[in-house]
């Protein structure tokens, strides 16, 4: 209920809303990684974590990720303050 009444009963936007909170409560990424993964992966948090954890192996281990693509958000470009409800 909180997440519906968070995006004011925006149905979709609720489910994209836990699924971000539930991809930031593997504690791997901040939201802005974790919002990337997501839609990268169309909003499936199941192959958005995968990458996630992939990318978040200790440095010199092989990972099958894809490079990053042209538009994604990066350190550089990104806001002062996350928006988790801005899904």
């Amino acid at each position: 209920m909180t997440a519906l009444e968070t995006t004011q009963w925006d149905v979709t936007k609720a489910t994209k809303y836990l699924q971000l909170k539930k991809l930031l409560s593997l504690g791997v990424a901040d939201v802005y990684k974790c919002k990337e993964a997501l839609t990268a992966s169309g909003w499936n948090l199941q192959c958005a974590a995968e990458a996630l954890l992939e990318s978040s192996r200790a440095p010199g281990v092989p990972s099958r990720r894809s490079p990053a693509k042209p538009g994604m958000i990066t350190s550089h470009n990104r806001p002062a303050t996350p928006e988790i409800v801005d899904v």
